[in-house]
């Protein structure tokens, strides 16, 4: 199963900006993937997520997810593959001028070809942010929350959850952004976190994936080779 590379994890936030820019540190492990959730919240206006780069290389959109017009609070997940060993910039840019939460986890021990099994994303309005997504024994699932208005973390998870970051940007409005992960299992693995009050949400979820096993690997040889 993925694992947490021993650079760990980081966040960052910022107020009515068109970007946030924060340090995180890759360090040294086998089969890297760095994940960065990024959470945004625009009111009435359509603002969006242009890109994310990890020491100025381009990282690949995983899922998005946005909740009505009239609030538009947005989830994003990017993935960058083998990120190079170093402590360098997350930046995500943005059309205009947003809230912004992020958070980024690097995993060890994860497919170089295929990270991520499957994806999904939630939305709703509600005290309980839920989200599930397909996986299997031997997977991590990550779980990207978001909701706004000023509620200070940490909030609660549910059972076997690990809160891997909750932090928010202050203010009247405060975007908040979250992380937990899981194990993988067979079937639906879904994660949730609890909200103080009614509030609407946006949720990606994704299921991590193992290396391919060397055993696997020897059979497909074979079939080949014969």
């Amino acid at each position: 199963m993925p694992t947490l590379n021993s650079g760990g994890v980081s966040s960052g936030v910022i107020d009515a900006q068109a970007s946030l820019t924060f340090s995180h540190t890759v360090g040294a492990g086998s089969n890297r993937c760095l994940y960065v959730g990024i959470s945004w919240w625009s009111g009435g206006s359509a603002i969006t997520l242009t890109g994310v780069t990890f020491g100025g290389v381009a990282m690949t959109i995983v899922g998005t997810v946005a909740t009505n017009a009239t609030e538009n609070d947005y989830c994003a997940v990017y993935r960058l593959i083998a990120p190079a060993v170093s402590t360098a910039d997350v930046v995500a840019s943005f059309s205009g001028n947003t809230d912004i939460v992020g958070g980024a986890i690097t995993l060890d021990d994860v497919h170089q070809t295929t990270p991520s099994s499957a994806s999904n994303t939630a939305t709703g309005n509600s005290t309980t942010e839920s989200v599930g997504v397909t996986s299997a024994v031997g997977e991590l699932v990550l779980a990207f929350f978001h909701h706004h208005y000023p509620e200070a973390p940490p909030h609660g998870y549910g059972a076997s959850q690990t809160g891997r970051w909750d932090v928010n940007t202050g203010g009247g409005n405060d975007t908040n952004g979250a992380c937990s992960t899981k194990a993988g299992a067979s079937g639906t693995v879904t994660q949730t976190q609890d909200i103080t009050n009614t509030r609407n949400w946006a949720a990606v979820a994704v299921s991590v994936a193992p290396p391919a096993a060397a055993g696997a690997t020897n059979v497909v040889q074979s079939l080949i080779a014969a």
